[in-house]
């Protein structure tokens, strides 16, 4: 059954991509980010492409149908898996049930069995223990005979080794006052030399600290710069962000010859588009740090935790109005465009939608971003 889902779901992506193609854009759902995007790419020196504006409004249109599908694949393939749960619940109990009527007729042979066992074990108990009676008495007999002849040996060694233990006992306590005195005169040495020792390291001691004093006065207004730089360097930075976004640190930018467009919607859980425009786009070039960061945290909806990733940005921008933004210049090139945002149910969280694209030269490339909430 999940293979049958999965072969569906590869040919139903596959006819929408087909078809987003013949129409000249093409869609990327991402499940896991709730994000569906929708892009273009036209050749800027051809004058008879249709408008930016026109263009958006189709892919918006399209970007959201994809959510809507998206979401409603994930509620019936749910129903399926309770109707098909409810059937193995239901194959569960008859089996028990028939298991159950079994194991009580085999109880109730077996009570029987067992009743009849018990009977003739009786009577081979009763006879067992009118033998043991008669063994028992023998043998009584004979204990109280080699228990009086035990007891006088024992009175006589008992006798032995408490003379044996009060000799031991005066021999112990003389040997332990030899040690006890030893031992006083071996402490009182050891004091001794441990008390000239301290003073010794004491005045050593002191004389470095002096020497370590003074040197650190020769030196502090020679290395107090440097302190203040490795400070600067080794002290934790703690950001809100999972991403800290910094310039490129190259005085001169390579000019290009494309242009990106692109629109951007939010939609609440029920489906219904989110206005606002706090967002802020930035555009950075694909490099192993964010293709890291794109795969394993971004596709996979990850939380960061205390880990954070320093990315480097060619260029920023922010939302118009109309939640439009436009790079100019963009030479030819693989990128990542990244749109951050705070999200307006928790303040102190930001929202991120990130797709990576190709720009070819004298191109204008046309791109649509949505986030399901």
């Amino acid at each position: 059954m999940e293979k049958t889902r999965l072969a569906t779901a590869v040919i139903t992506a596959a006819v929408i991509l087909s078809g987003c193609a013949e129409r000249g854009y093409q869609i990327s759902v991402q499940k896991a980010t709730h994000t569906v995007t929708a892009q273009q790419s036209t050749d800027l020196r051809d004058k008879t492409t249709e408008s930016t504006k026109e263009t958006f409004r189709k892919m918006n249109r399209a970007v959201k149908k994809a959510l809507k599908k998206s979401t409603h694949k994930q509620n019936s393939q749910t129903t399926e898996k309770l109707v098909h749960r409810k059937k193995d619940e239901a194959l569960r109990l008859k089996q028990e049930s028939d298991a159950k009527r079994a194991m009580e007729a085999a109880k109730a042979e077996k009570a029987l069995e067992t009743e009849r066992l018990k009977r003739e074990a009786a009577q081979r108990k009763l006879a067992e223990q009118e033998a043991a009676k008669k063994e028992a008495a023998k043998r009584q007999a004979l204990e109280q005979k080699t228990l009086a002849e035990q007891t006088a040996s024992q009175k006589a060694q008992k006798a032995a080794l408490l003379e044996e233990k009060r000799k031991a006992a005066e021999m112990q306590l003389k040997h332990q006052k030899a040690l006890e005195e030893e031992a006083r005169k071996k402490a009182a040495l050891e004091k001794e030399k441990a008390e000239k020792e301290k003073a010794r390291l004491a005045a050593l001691k002191e004389k470095k600290l002096k020497e370590e004093l003074l040197q650190k006065r020769e030196k502090t207004q020679e290395h107090a710069p440097q302190k203040n730089l490795l400070e600067e360097e080794t002290t934790p930075v703690h950001y809100a962000e999972p991403i800290r976004f910094l310039p490129m640190n190259k005085t001169y930018q390579k000019y290009g010859t494309s242009e990106i467009h692109g629109h951007v919607i939010y939609l609440s859980p029920a489906g219904e588009e989110i206005a606002f425009t706090n967002g802020t786009v930035y555009l950075l070039p694909v490099g192993p740090n964010l293709n890291f960061w794109y795969k394993n945290f971004y596709l996979k909806n990850k939380d960061f935790g205390l880990k954070k990733v320093q990315a480097h940005y060619l260029n920023k921008t922010a939302l118009d109005l109309d939640r439009n933004f436009v790079f100019y210049g963009v030479p030819a090139g693989n990128y990542y465009i990244i749109i951050e945002a705070t999200d307006p149910r928790a303040k102190h969280k930001k929202l991120y939608i990130a797709k990576k694209i190709k720009v070819d030269k004298y191109k204008k490339v046309m791109a649509v971003f949505s986030k399901r909430l």
